[in-house]
């Protein structure tokens, strides 16, 4: 307890503590003075949650501070009524081991490298050295950090599923795969790597990242070659039954994979976006350049949720016929 008066009690907040959604109760304990022998009795207050803060964007940022490189995670907020836009905090270290003791982060360049919660209690942002930073959004700091084991790799991409976190890594040169991992966000301290035989013959890992079909199914765009403006080879795109993953060897017996032969056109496949419908997603394609875009459709049994076939469109072109003919671009 920091101090009190009569209306406000201010506490500071332990590390390793997210405060979000956690509710609180106030319990005094109250002497006897007529037979102090007695155990004090407990008279407790009702109990308040503390609320999560909504409508918060988050933005990671690396800059030149007194000669030195600082990495930042900027937490913005949107005022619904001017529509002003204002910085809440900068936040740049996190507790480590001693409470006294504060670390700087260290952020990594992922390209989905931020992930909410559905309550919006906390957010997780993917740092360098396969850490991954938990942060807690009524504090605005950063509670936790998970890591991966040594030697997999820099972190590309984020998402959830119920209580578990999916983490995608890299080889930075593109020499070899990455992989798949999950935590449990309420017991994250020894992270799982998923497996089965079509996420191993990925040859450069798992690149973009979607939950859908209920919660059910993680998308997963997999390139087949290194990224570069001669890149020709057509991609992948694997769905993963999130159910069929077995909780000890982290095996996923079923997954399906949409190649070339399927229909599926993109060159460099980067991103895998969710959309209203659970059964649908939209995929882009980072070398499919004047063209790139294409939706995912999940067809499922509607008595068992199970994944019966997947259907891709065409690449969408993304501009009027001409338009892009003498330069290339690409897609975001």
């Amino acid at each position: 307890v920091v101090s009190t008066s009569a209306t406000e009690i201010k506490v500071l907040v332990p590390d390793h503590f997210p405060a979000a959604m956690a509710e609180v109760q106030v319990v005094k304990l109250v002497t006897d003075r007529t037979n102090p022998s007695l155990p004090p009795k407990e008279v407790k207050s009702q109990t308040a949650r503390i609320d999560a803060r909504y409508g918060l964007t988050l933005m990671t940022r690396s800059a030149v501070v007194n000669n030195a490189w600082v990495d930042a995670i900027l937490v913005l907020k949107k005022d619904p009524a001017t529509g002003v836009t204002t910085q809440l905090k900068e936040i740049t270290e996190y507790p480590s081991g001693n409470p006294q003791v504060s670390t700087p982060l260290t952020l990594g360049d992922g390209q989905d490298a931020i992930v909410f919660t559905p309550d919006l209690s906390r957010a997780y942002v993917a740092g360098d050295q396969g850490q991954i930073y938990a942060l807690d959004t009524a504090t605005l700091t950063v509670f936790d950090t998970l890591t991966l084991p040594p030697g997999t790799g820099a972190i590309d991409s984020l998402a959830l599923a119920q209580s578990k976190l999916y983490v995608t890594t890299v080889d930075p040169s593109g020499n070899r795969g990455g992989g798949l991992y999950r935590f449990d966000i309420y017991n994250p301290a020894i992270p799982q790597r998923i497996t089965s035989e079509s996420l191993n013959a990925a040859p450069y890992g798992l690149r973009g990242l979607a939950v859908g079909g209920d919660g059910r199914f993680l998308v997963a765009a997999a390139p087949r070659d290194v990224s570069s403006y001669y890149t020709a080879n057509t991609g992948d795109v694997i769905v993963i039954d999130l159910k069929s993953i077995d909780k000890i060897t982290g095996i996923a017996a079923t997954t399906h994979v949409v190649t070339a032969s399927a229909g599926f056109q993109g060159v460099w496949p980067l991103d895998v976006q969710e959309t209203s419908d659970p059964d649908q997603f939209v995929v882009v394609s980072r070398a499919s350049y004047n063209a790139g875009i294409a939706t995912l459709t999940l067809k499922r049994d509607p008595a068992t949720g199970n994944l019966i076939d997947v259907t891709t469109s065409s690449s969408l072109r993304m501009a009027p016929a001409g338009f892009t003919d003498s330069a290339y671009w690409q897609n975001i």
